[in-house]
């Protein structure tokens, strides 16, 4: 598992950067056909459908990085059947109670990405990540982006186009992962060390999730879905200084869990402290290009995304430090830790939380930005303490 560690972090990177660049071409191709309020309206939608997906995931994708390197492909098939059952629970509770029309008829999503997210776990798993990202690039976000053009062009101009253009990418992605990997799946085998393992990522990714989507759902609530989507934006291309630590993350954690579990704790603490060291290095020159640039970057998408410029540097800034102290929480959920890793995602969203309802009515899209960038900064200086015990290493010198 550990070996051709190189060539995988390669695939991963060339995967992610274009996974990320065609999620930023989205908006402005859609921004261009359909305008700024449609793409507000829709990203509001998806955000909702981003924030349901905790539930219905059930922390298993997470779960199978962790088992897979020790039990093999044992439980991937009652992975996906709970899976299943929980979007179904999750899609019916969320139709009764949310009001937005769009967001209902995009609420089966939230068992495609869901499931989506497995089908990712299996190929981190199976170190095939190269398959994956041929495949989500190819018919996920490529195809969407040309129906998405194509019904512009047919149909009068309407959400609805880039709805219909989202489920068939994702539902041709599925089919597709499920052909490819249909020998991962055997017979149904229920256990509860799974169970006792995944229960604690529930909270802990929906969290997480609350944590990357709130302020995009306040934002529409207090001020509006035009907001939205120049924040929406600007967000997006302030993760380019945790790029590099979206790469590792693709390849890193069933390698974190093997390590762990044959005892080769030199081995993981000095590959831990090289990956830190060269992430914050490079995000360090990305933000720094980020913000100097910024209003250059964000005027491709239409003067009016100039207003997103100190989304982008608080949001930059906190993703600096996301980067620069690694994988840190997948080392603590791959060592066996998930309970751990649940505290300490309810805490960062409870910040997150309370930052957004005070500075947002006073500050706006800046005030999100900034209640994000004090949240993402917690939690992973807290999340650096703890693996600083966990593994007895220093990444900085007496830090």
């Amino acid at each position: 598992m550990t070996t051709n560690f190189s060539k995988r972090l390669l695939e991963s990177f060339i995967g992610n950067i274009a996974i990320l660049l065609l999620n930023l071409l989205f908006p402005f191709v859609v921004t261009q056909l359909y305008g700024s309020e449609i793409l507000g309206r829709y990203t509001y939608a998806y955000s909702i459908v981003m924030m349901s997906i905790f539930i219905a995931t059930l922390g298993l994708d997470t779960g199978l990085l962790y088992f897979i390197p020790r039990e093999g492909k044992k439980y991937v098939t009652s992975s996906f059947v709970f899976n299943f059952l929980a979007s179904i629970f999750t899609i019916l509770v969320l139709f009764i109670f949310i009001k937005d029309n769009t967001a209902r008829v995009m609420l089966p999503l939230i068992w495609f990405l869901s499931t989506e997210q497995l089908f990712f776990a299996l190929y981190r798993a199976k170190q095939n990540i190269k398959e994956f990202f041929i495949i989500n690039i190819s018919f996920g976000l490529v195809l969407k982006i040309i129906l998405t053009w194509i019904l512009s062009i047919l149909f009068e101009v309407n959400l609805l186009n880039i709805i219909i253009a989202t489920y068939i990418s994702v539902g041709v992605s599925l089919l597709i992962y499920f052909i490819k990997l249909r020998n991962m799946f055997t017979k149904f085998v229920f256990s509860k060390e799974v169970i006792a393992y995944s229960l604690p990522l529930i909270v802990g990714s929906m969290m997480w999730v609350i944590m990357s989507q709130m302020d995009v759902l306040m934002i529409g609530n207090i001020i509006g879905k035009r907001e939205v989507a120049i924040y929406n934006v600007a967000a997006k291309i302030a993760t380019f200084p945790s790029l590099f630590l979206l790469v590792l993350n693709t390849v890193f954690p069933p390698i974190v869990a093997k390590l762990y579990y044959d005892g080769e704790l030199d081995k993981l603490r000095d590959t831990y402290k090289l990956s830190a060291r060269i992430l914050a290095a490079i995000s360090s020159v990305i933000i720094i290009l980020i913000i100097i640039f910024r209003k250059s970057i964000l005027s491709y998408y239409g003067p009016e995304f100039i207003e997103g410029q100190y989304v982008l540097i608080y949001r930059g800034i906190g993703q600096l430090i996301n980067a620069s102290v690694g994988s840190v929480w997948y080392i603590i959920c791959m060592t066996g830790r998930s309970k751990i890793n649940m505290v300490g995602k309810i805490l960062a969203a409870l910040i997150n939380a309370v930052l957004n309802i005070s500075l947002i009515p006073i500050y706006g899209i800046t005030g999100a930005a900034l209640a994000s960038m004090i949240a993402v900064i917690f939690v992973n200086i807290l999340g650096y303490s703890l693996v600083k015990r966990i593994l007895k290493v220093r990444v900085y010198g007496i830090v």
